[in-house]
C-alpha cells in the first residue's frame, strides 16, 4: 500500500449497492422484468448491497431449481419453486465464497484435477500448460472437461485460452492443493518454460513458479534475467520491482543461498540505481549506486569537503596514468573484473551528479570511472567514461 500510494495511486471505498440495485441486477441476471415478494427478500437479506454475490446466488438459486420463471413476454417473474417455510431448511450461503465452495463440490474428481492444475498455471491458462502443470490429466478428454467446467461457471473462454469466472474461484481451487503437490506442480510448469517458452517475456513467469516450488536460486536468476531484460526495452518500473522481489529473496533465505556473491548484490543495486535514474528519481539512483560501490569495496565521500579531496585524488591519479613510467604499472593492480564493474557503476553514477547539475561530484566520479577502467586495463569502457 505505501509502494502505491508513493507512485501516486488513488484509493476508492466502495460502499455496499441500494436495496432496488442488486434487486436490478438480480432481475437483469434471471432474464425477469419482476420478483416475486419472497424472491425480493431473500435478496435483500442475503446479499448485503454485494454486486458479484447477487449474481452468483442467482445463479445457484437457478441452477439447483429453486427459483422458476413464470409469465411471458413483459410480465416475467421470479418465484420461488418451493414452499417459502423451506429456505431455512436450505442452508442458503450468506458469502459468496460459500457459492463458489458449493459450486467446485459438485464437481467430479476428473473436473477437479484439471482445475487444480489450471490453478497453479494461473487466472488465465490453456491446455498446453495445464497438462504440463499435472501429466497425470487425460488429454484425450481435457477438451471436453474444460467445455464441462464453462458449462459449471467455474471457468469462461478468454482471449487465449481460459480464464477463471472469478480470481476467489481460483484462490479456493488452490487452497485443495497440499503443499508437496503445489511445489511439485510449479516445478513442472518451470521445467516446462525452460523448455518450450524459453523467452524474455517469459522469466518473470519462470521465476514465480520456481518461487512457489521452493527453489529460491532459480527464482533469482529469473528475476535478474526478467530485470535485466525490462531495463533494456526501458520499462524502469517493472525492472525495479523485479530486482526488490530479488533482494527480497536474498535477505529472506540468504543463509542458505551461497551462490549470491557480493559482487552479484552489487550488480543488483546499480540495475536499481539505472531504473531509479531513469524515473528521474535521482536521489533514490545515487544511494543504491553509492550501496553498489560499497559491496565492491568502493566508496565515494558524502561531504563537500570529501568532495573537493576526492576530485583532487582522480586528478592526480589520472595524471599518473597518463605519465610514461608510472601509467603501464598502475595497470591491472586487483581484480579486473571488479574494477570494470565499479568503473560502470562510478560512470553512471556521474551521470546522476551531472544531471542534478552538482559539478565538484560529477567532474570527480567522471574521473574515478576513468581511473578504474584503466586500472583495470579496460579501453573499451575507458572510452565510454571519457564520453
Amino acid at each position: 500500500r505505501n509502494y502505491l500510494r508513493e507512485h501516486g495511486a488513488v484509493a476508492f471505498q466502495l460502499q455496499p449497492l441500494a436495496p432496488d440495485v442488486t434487486e436490478q441486477i438480480a432481475r437483469d441476471f434471471l432474464g425477469v422484468d419482476l420478483l416475486d415478494e419472497h424472491v425480493r427478500s431473500l435478496f435483500r437479506g442475503k446479499v448485503d448491497g454485494s454486486p458479484l454475490f447477487t449474481v452468483e446466488l442467482a445463479c445457484q438459486l437457478r441452477t439447483d431449481g429453486l427459483i422458476s420463471v413464470v409469465g411471458a413476454q413483459e410480465r416475467t417473474q421470479a418465484r420461488l419453486s418451493i414452499p417459502p417455510a423451506e429456505l431455512d431448511r436450505l442452508r442458503l450461503p450468506v458469502r459468496v465464497e460459500e457459492v463458489f465452495r458449493t459450486r467446485l463440490s459438485a464437481l467430479s474428481e476428473r473436473h477437479r484435477a484439471v482445475i487444480r492444475a489450471a490453478s497453479v498455471v494461473g487466472t488465465s491458462f490453456d491446455a498446453r500448460r495445464v497438462l504440463a502443470a499435472d501429466p497425470l490429466i487425460d488429454a484425450s478428454s481435457l477438451a471436453d472437461d474444460l467445455r464441462d467446467l464453462e458449462r459449471e461457471k467455474v471457468i469462461e473462454a478468454g482471449p487465449e485460452g481460459w480464464r477463471f469466472a472469478h480470481i476467489l474461484i481460483r484462490d479456493l481451487v488452490g487452497q485443495s492443493l497440499v503443499p508437496s503437490e503445489l511445489r511439485q506442480q510449479h516445478r513442472a510448469l518451470a521445467q516446462w518454460y525452460e523448455a518450450q517458452e524459453m523467452r524474455p517475456e517469459a522469466y518473470a513467469m519462470i521465476a514465480r513458479h520456481w518461487a512457489a516450488a521452493g527453489e529460491p536460486a532459480q527464482e533469482i536468476e529469473y528475476l535478474e534475467a526478467a530485470a535485466t531484460s525490462a531495463l533494456a526495452k526501458g520499462a524502469e518500473e517493472e525492472a525495479a520491482s523485479l530486482i526488490e522481489t530479488a533482494m527480497a529473496a536474498d535477505v529472506t533465505l540468504g543463509q542458505t543461498l551461497s551462490t549470491v556473491s557480493d559482487h552479484r548484490r552489487a550488480f543488483w543495486y546499480s540495475q536499481l540505481g539505472q531504473a531509479m535514474a531513469g524515473q528521474n528519481r535521482l536521489d533514490d539512483a545515487i544511494r543504491h549506486f553509492g550501496t553498489a560501490l560499497q559491496l565492491l569495496g568502493q566508496s565515494v565521500p558524502k561531504a563537500r569537503v570529501g568532495w573537493l579531496a576526492y576530485l583532487i585524488w582522480q586528478t592526480a591519479v589520472q595524471v599518473m596514468h597518463l605519465l610514461p613510467v608510472v601509467g603501464p604499472r598502475l595497470v591491472n593492480r586487483g581484480d579486473a573484473t571488479v574494477l570494470s564493474q565499479a568503473a560502470s557503476i562510478v560512470s553512471k553514477l556521474a551521470q546522476c551528479y551531472y544531471f542534478k547539475a552538482q559539478a565538484v561530484q560529477s567532474a570527480a566520479t567522471h574521473i574515478a570511472a576513468i581511473n578504474l577502467a584503466e586500472k583495470a586495463d579496460d579501453p573499451g569502457l575507458a572510452g565510454v567514461a571519457y564520453s
